[in-house]
């Protein structure tokens, strides 16, 4: 049953994490997110959200869309690159669902690991 845990240590939570990530990354995309992936040293994956203010004034919808983003990953952290920082920011902000979310996050960690 642990294997759909989201525990603290697989949160992404440092400035200077989120930096080196944007800065040395590499990038995916697609219309509804942007997935920045960087191998790290810890024995498991970390992943850290981005819902920029500017997007989603709201902060109740900012946060529901991080809740559906923490969702979509603990459900299929199992299927994505092990060992490696993830960040996801969403660059849609309206019209997804968390069953979106998973496909568009499947589809683009699946093209870094065939290439």
């Amino acid at each position: 049953m642990k294997k759909y845990t989201f525990r603290k240590k697989e949160h992404l939570l440092k400035e200077r994490d989120f930096e080196r990530l944007l800065k040395h990354a590499e990038r995916l995309g697609d219309k509804l997110m942007t997935i920045y992936l960087l191998p790290n040293e810890l024995p498991h994956s970390r992943l850290g959200i981005i819902v920029a203010k500017k997007r989603v004034r709201k902060s109740t919808r900012r946060n529901y869309i991080k809740r559906l983003v923490r969702e979509a990953y603990r459900l299929n952290k199992n299927l994505l690159p092990k060992k490696h920082d993830i960040i996801i920011n969403i660059t849609q902000t309206e019209g997804f669902s968390l069953k979106d979310i998973e496909e568009s996050l499947l589809k683009l960690t699946n093209e870094k690991t065939n290439n």
